[in-house]
């Protein structure tokens, strides 16, 4: 195409790329409603795990009905908990911009990935989440 098209269509393109396998793949993987049922129920019960041990360890926990949560520290800034987590080789997204400056993206993982985060962030913080 001629390089001004390709300029306009960048403006709107999705930040990843797909080629077609993966496209047929889940093509195929949201017609399995079964596996999907079972995703979500573990994603929303991984959920739910994590906000019960973030409660304990930051300021703020923005309503989520999605794949992730943003939790709002200000006790420690949120950039150097985003460093020492990558120390440990969890990651999180830390975005340094305005308004969301004290804020990490936490992706809902397995129960044993948000155990690992849940642990870490106590140790990090020096804080300790209550077992309910």
């Amino acid at each position: 195409a001629a390089e001004r098209v390709i300029k306009e269509l960048f403006k709107v393109k999705d930040s990843y790329n797909l080629g077609t396998l993966p496209q047929v793949a889940g093509t195929a993987a949201l017609t399995d409603r079964e596996t999907m049922r079972r995703n979500v129920e573990m994603v929303l019960a991984s959920r739910k795990h994590l906000l019960r041990g973030l409660q304990f360890l930051a300021e703020e926990i923005y309503p989520s009905q999605s794949n992730f949560v943003l939790a709002r520290f200000t006790s420690m800034p949120a950039e150097e908990i985003s460093l020492a987590l990558k120390e440990r080789k969890i990651l999180v997204r830390y975005f340094k911009t305005p308004r969301l400056d004290d804020c990490l993206r936490i992706s809902i993982g397995t129960d044993r990935e948000i155990n690992a985060l849940l642990s870490a962030l106590e140790e990090i913080l020096g804080k300790r989440v209550t077992k309910t």
